[in-house]
């Protein structure tokens, strides 16, 4: 079979860099994703999800910055509001199809 499985794991790459934490952007988005997240395994009944911080994602001008792995997915520009529809639209479906 070449098929490949869906990844059952998805890493989330928050920016905290100097551009990406200006007036403590990315502390704020943190402090959301941090409980979701774990709420999310949670529900899952294993760590499917990882949330892991960055010094610099190279895109500064577009900050702040978040990446979904493997997809290589790019939110750019991220406020509390575009943050929790990712939550919603991206995280949760995974976490329900990860679940079966």
């Amino acid at each position: 079979m070449s098929d490949s499985l869906p990844p059952r794991k998805l890493r989330i790459v928050l920016c905290r860099g100097e551009y990406c934490n200006l007036g403590r952007r990315s502390d704020v988005l943190y402090r959301v994703l941090e409980p979701e997240v774990a709420r999310l395994n949670k529900e899952a009944g294993f760590p499917c999800l990882k949330l892991e911080t960055a010094n610099c994602l190279s895109m500064c001008a577009l900050a702040p910055n978040l990446v979904l792995y493997p997809a290589d997915d790019v939110y750019n520009k991220l406020d509390e509001s575009a943050l929790r529809r990712l939550i919603e639209e991206k995280l949760v479906p995974f976490v329900e199809a990860v679940k079966g």
